[in-house]
């Protein structure tokens, strides 16, 4: 699949839940079951706004006309917020309310029952990229479902218009900022697909409104009541200004400088073609808007236009739709916040791999005329996915019934997938034919639609997913009784049913379109949309020739530059290199200049060919130990204001890697995490309540195990990644759960004999042995998304995954607190890992002061929240960064309810301690949990076997460092970290 539909499916909500009401397995070929069972039983749909509005109108409720009232703050219960005079309302016209706290409330009257919109006059006061979400109560109630995730619009835009050049000459995009100002606007759906604002039922008389804020804090002015507005027709709208004249010229607007935004992922991008301005031979100019960032349901972008005069004009826009094949990208204009007539609801701009002209116009081809008063104007280009809201909600649906069908299958067979047990799967689902059938119609009368959509009978990337679909239904209606190992077809992995309608509708909801420009115009003709082959041609050889020449990118290190080695991808260290030279040089005049480090291995051999850098960033927790044990690494406690930094990490088990002979040797630059990953949908189809039923202990996995075994399902934990070789943060969580030591007192020989260790070492070899968990799994996060996994623990990058890579199950997966061990005192251990990334200042560097420097510089919460914003602004949401710094994660966008959840598990990290034989330690445990699991060892005897090699490597390391002599008698004790350290390290004065 294509890198932008990968990316673009990353946002998709899909509301599916499986509904299963019996939990028997039946036999093959056994008589039906007389009693009631869930075969057959029609999917009860969720309380989404389409059906709930069809419901109203079914009842007889309609659209009420011709009303609106408006309450001020003096009418609105504003509850625990406060009232904002007029004079500091930002240009409202009067006092307002600083929505800030939880709630406000409206009691209000309406003449007639019926269906109106609520429209709310809001200015955002929210500095970070945090979504200003609310949810809206009629009479004590959520309406739907949607009116529980309602967004309000926040804008963004360059901090400045001119871009910045970086080092190397190329244009860089700016900072993103806030753009603050008033809007008044209807609730929407959003989702983005459906095409008018919601509506809400209000009986006749009294009713009471109460809006909850869900994240975000912004200024309320009013909220009004009101009926749909009635938008006119093109030939009516020439009605109203039939003796203006049409424009006589040309204005030029290029695309990239936007006044502001609604959503800070839309951004300008760089292309290099002669066809887009600006352009330049050799560097790298921002000259388009992207299309790959602009595509989402409802993000749109607006323009402030100044025309000369009073008058009809064009609009024509330079665009390039080349993401999905045979698709239009449709788009809804707005001028000066209204849609001037319906024709411009739905825009098609159709797919071309070349730049095109597209004059707005109408089927028969005559442009369209706009009016507008002499002066400035605003021009919103607004993402529209509704022409496929019906389809997509369709297909939703299907993907609903599918994942029920899949899991009443399983119940009636157990789960048993073998080939050579018949089943007669008509005697006890009778429908199971008419129902494939009629899911195959139904795609057969999409792609018809999708046709009429598109505007063309060639099929469009989503016609031959569902094309591809329809295959695999004439597949399995051969032969209904194989079904049951024949679920990879129907919803179970890559490729199946389910998979490729989840792929069409990604298409269907995203609409990818990039702009190089646009022009307001008169009856003129206008520049080429492409430059002539001949003028390729020429600047390709000047290209070319150009490539010759000394490359900007090969400038050697200056002599007051600090060199830093960075193990990161290009495009995260250009941001951080433009913050170095920028903010960082304007407030201390320091310069630094960063370099990928793709290999942190050649470190060691940089500083003994004497060309190391003065620091490095994004390396391995472990690799600050093991430069500091040679010398290499340089001891962070000799800079005076260490102690200060050092508090900025709250978590102290995030220090411990670090730390050698009570030095400090790095810091966390990031932090890992461990966590509870659950589907709610299925374990609430197995009865379960969620989240009262969740294991909190060990123990309640055991006692939950049973039931997702009987229908082929498991709890996974990280130690059933690896194949055979278990690394040391997937084993050490359960002795640190079980209270066990590592290493001795004295750090002269491992402790994992004692008696908590070898408790820790038998319940992690039980969970294989004898409670059967998945012993190699390649990927959870594919697990866990099919199903098979339903619960597990997981790390970071699985969260991420899950976030923007599995759109099928959006909404249906959950976090929580990994299980533990219960103490004496009714509390739980949850001590987990959670290595990240550090940074180190080699001793070898001769700025190390200016190095320390830049290190507290870029670990303020500050700037750390800057970087966060820039990173996800720049390159999308799924860049998320998890700064070591608690109080910047803290300030970060993601979803509150997780980072909570983040938060209070990192309050149980306690990273790996080292010593100057961890790697034998981490072998042998892992050598350990294979004698006994693959093996079948005794487990006394494989902790004995092991104890002998690691301490007879420990006692040899400890001899080359001088802390054991030849005789193996202690010089000196090794001191391993512990948090008790750490916290003696921090009032240390």
């Amino acid at each position: 699949m294509p890198v932008y539909l990968i990316k673009k499916t990353m946002l998709l909500t899909m509301s599916i839940l499986l509904l299963v009401l019996s939990h028997l397995p039946l036999a093959a070929k056994a008589e039906p079951h007389k009693a009631s069972t869930s075969f057959d039983v029609p999917i009860q749909s969720e309380n989404s706004y389409v059906n709930i509005l069809q419901n109203w109108l079914d009842l007889g409720y309609t659209e009420i006309s011709s009303f609106t009232e408006t309450y001020h703050h003096n009418q609105i219960d504003q509850k625990d917020n406060l009232i904002v005079e007029g004079a500091n309302s930002h240009g409202f016209a009067n006092d307002v309310i600083s929505f800030t706290e939880d709630n406000i409330q409206l009691d209000f009257s309406v003449p007639q029952s019926g269906l109106y919109e609520i429209e709310l006059a809001t200015y955002s006061l929210t500095e970070t990229i945090e979504p200003l979400i609310v949810s809206v109560y009629v009479n004590g109630a959520l309406p739907y479902k949607e009116a529980g995730q309602l967004k309000l619009d926040s804008y963004w835009q360059d901090e400045t218009t001119d871009f910045l050049l970086d080092r190397y000459g190329n244009e860089v995009l700016p900072k993103q900022i806030q753009h603050y100002r008033w809007t008044t606007k209807s609730l929407e759906d959003p989702t983005g697909l459906s095409e008018l604002p919601l509506l809400f039922k209000f009986e006749a008389g009294a009713n009471q409104l109460e809006i909850k804020r869900e994240s975000g804090s912004f200024l309320l002015g009013t909220i009004t009541i009101k009926s749909r507005d009635i938008i006119v027709g093109y030939a009516d709208y020439l009605e109203t200004h039939q003796d203006s004249n049409l424009y006589n010229d040309v204005l030029l607007f290029e695309a990239e400088q936007f006044a502001y935004k609604n959503t800070s992922q839309v951004r300008s991008g760089s292309v290099r073609d002669i066809s887009s301005r600006p352009f330049s031979l050799v560097n790298l100019k921002i000259n388009i808007l992207d299309g790959n960032t602009f595509d989402e349901p409802g993000e749109s972008v607006t323009y402030s236009v100044t025309v000369p005069e009073t008058g009809y004009y064009h609009l024509t826009f330079k665009t390039k739709q080349s993401f999905y094949q045979n698709s239009p990208s449709y788009r809804t204009l707005l001028i000066d916040d209204e849609i001037p007539f319906e024709e411009m609801k739905h825009i098609p701009f159709p797919y071309s791999t070349r730049w095109e002209n597209v004059t707005l116009a109408s089927e028969t081809g005559e442009a369209y005329k706009f009016f507008l008063e002499e002066g400035e104007h605003t021009l919103e280009l607004k993402v529209s996915s509704s022409l496929y809201g019906d389809i997509y909600r369709s297909l939703q649906n299907m993907i609903l019934e599918i994942s029920s069908l899949t899991l009443d299958i399983k119940q009636l067979t157990g789960n048993n997938s073998d080939p050579n047990r018949d089943w007669d799967l008509e005697q006890y689902i009778p429908t199971i034919s008419e129902r494939l059938e009629a899911w195959r119609a139904t795609l057969l009368d999409h792609i018809e639609e999708l046709h009429l959509i598109n505007g063309t009978m060639k099929n469009s990337r989503d016609i031959v997913f569902l094309d591809s679909a329809i295959q695999k239904f004439d597949k399995l209606l051969k032969d209904i009784d194989k079904l049951p190992y024949r679920l990879n077809i129907l919803s179970e992995g890559s490729g199946s049913i389910s998979q490729l309608v989840g792929d069409a509708m990604a298409i269907m909801a995203y609409q990818p379109l990039s702009i190089d420009s646009f022009y307001v115009h008169g009856d003129i003709d206008l520049p080429r949309s492409e430059r002539s082959i001949f003028v390729k041609v020429w600047y390709g050889f000047r290209r070319f020739i150009a490539s010759f020449g000394k490359s900007p990118y090969s400038e050697t290190l200056e002599p007051d530059e600090v060199s830093i080695w960075v193990n990161r991808n290009r495009q995260i260290v250009d941001i951080m290199q433009v913050m170095a030279d920028t903010d960082f040089f304007s407030e201390t005049g320091i310069k630094v200049k960063f370099e990928l480090m793709p290999d942190e291995s050649k470190l060691i051999l940089a500083n003994a060919a004497g060309s190391a850098p003065d620091m490095a960033m994004g390396t391995h927790v472990n690799l600050a130990y093991n430069l500091a044990l040679r010398g290499i690494a340089h001891d962070l406690r000799e800079f005076e204001d260490f102690e200060s930094v050092l508090s900025i990490y709250e978590q102290d088990g995030a220090i411990i890697p670090f730390i050698h002979d009570q030095g400090v040797y790095g810091l966390p630059e990031t932090q890992n995490f461990n966590i509870m990953f659950y589907r709610k949908d299925i374990l609430q189809s197995l009865g379960f309540e969620m989240p009262d039923d969740l294991p909190e202990t060990w123990q309640d996995v055991l006692d939950l195990l049973p039931e997702l075994q009987r229908f082929g399902m498991n709890f996974f934990i990280p130690l059933a990644y690896q194949n055979s070789y278990k690394t040391v943060d997937t084993t050490v969580p359960f002795l640190y759960q079980f209270d066990s030591l590592l290493y001795s007192e004295n750090g002269m020989e491992a402790a994992i004999d004692r008696e908590n260790g070898m408790q820790a070492i038998q319940f992690m070899s039980d969970l294989f042995t004898i409670y059967s968990l998945p012993m190699q799994v390649s990927s959870f996060y594919h697990q866990f998304r099919y199903g098979v996994l339903p619960i597990g623990i997981g790390d970071f990058g699985v969260y991420v995954q899950l976030t923007y890579a599995a759109p099928e199950i959006q909404n249906m997966w959950d976090i929580a607190l990994i299980p533990g061990i219960e103490r004496d005192d009714n509390t739980i251990n949850r001590e987990t890992t959670g290595p990240g990334h550090g940074m180190i200042l080699l001793d070898s560097s001769d700025k190390k002061d200016e190095a320390w420097a830049f290190l507290k510089w870029w670990m303020e919460t500050e700037n750390q929240v800057d970087f966060e914003q820039r990173l996800t602004t720049t390159l999308g949401n799924e860049y998320m960064w998890n700064s070591a710094n608690l109080e910047a994660f803290r300030l970060n966008s993601w979803n509150p309810e997780h980072k909570d959840i983040f938060l209070e598990q990192w309050q149980s990290l306690r990273n790996v301690p080292n010593s100057p034989a961890t790697y034998m330690l981490e072998r042998e445990l892992s050598n350990i949990w294979n004698k006994i699991v693959m093996s079948g060892e005794n487990p006394r005897d494989a902790v004995d076997e092991s104890l002998v090699i690691i301490n007879r490597e420990l006692e040899r390391k400890l001899n080359e460092f001088g802390y054991v002599d030849d005789f193996g008698e202690m010089i000196k004790p090794y001191p391993i970290a512990t948090i008790a350290m750490i916290e003696e390290l921090k009032n240390d004065d």
